[in-house]
């Protein structure tokens, strides 16, 4: 039996990427507002070809953490089978 609050890891398809990005760069955007105030500055955080990249990465594994069937975050790891030396990208929380 699932636990109300318990909290999901689920892999994100090709097709989430895209809102995936979004949804990082906006959950970025407010804690560098929050952190550094307006800048009046428009470009995305993390850059676009940042985020590709870490989609791209050999190893990568793009995940949606996911609260009573609510998308609230996710993150991006590499994973190296051989090393076991992972590393985490990204991590956000919506």
């Amino acid at each position: 039996m699932k636990e109300k609050n318990e909290v999901l890891l689920e892999i994100a398809t090709e097709e989430d990427l895209p809102m995936f990005a979004k949804q990082l760069q906006e959950a970025f955007a407010i804690a560098a507002a929050d952190a550094l105030g307006s800048t009046g500055d428009s470009t995305p955080l993390p850059p676009d070809e940042e985020i590709w990249a870490s989609f791209d990465a050999p190893g990568a594994a793009v995940h949606h953490i996911v609260l009573q069937g609510a998308h609230i975050g996710g993150v991006v790891l590499q994973i190296d089978t051989k090393t076991q030396q992972n590393a985490l990208d990204f991590f956000f929380l919506s």
